[in-house]
């Protein structure tokens, strides 16, 4: 059953029924409108808090073991090992981190009764599509 979004009709019993390019099916004369919204990745998000975490403490292990430097050379072995540490953390959660993208997109369709001049009124005021252009 097909039940228009703007103005809750449904389409009559009988209709003709068209399939669209990409399997969509739609009533002769309705419209389907495809919303997407994009969202970050609860997953790219949580892999990303445990990359920072790990490198940090990857880093701190490193300050640790070194102690505080005495010297420029001392700063720069230091500043070397900790650079040393971030990339291999970083190797270690490539894969991880290359799985999850950083946004999801969420879809959703949904059917205008297009034969009724309220419903393209509405499309044209409201969302600045005007069907006779399309």
């Amino acid at each position: 059953m097909f039940v228009c979004a703007v103005s809750g009709t449904t389409a009559p019993e009988g209709s003709q029924i068209d399939e669209l390019e990409d399997g969509t099916e739609l009533p002769r004369g309705w419209t389907v409108l495809t919303l997407q919204r994009s969202k970050a990745s609860e997953g790219y998000v949580e892999v990303q808090s445990a990359l920072n975490a790990a490198i940090a403490g990857a880093k701190k292990q490193v300050e640790d073991a070194v102690g505080a430097p005495s010297s420029a050379e001392e700063r720069q072995l230091l500043d070397d090992g900790l650079k040393a540490a971030e990339h291999t953390v970083r190797a270690m959660f490539h894969g991880y981190v290359a799985a999850h993208s950083p946004f999801e997109v969420d879809e959703v369709e949904v059917f205008l009764d297009t034969t009724q001049p309220a419903v393209v009124k509405w499309l044209k005021e409201n969302l600045e599509v005007d069907l006779d252009t399309v």
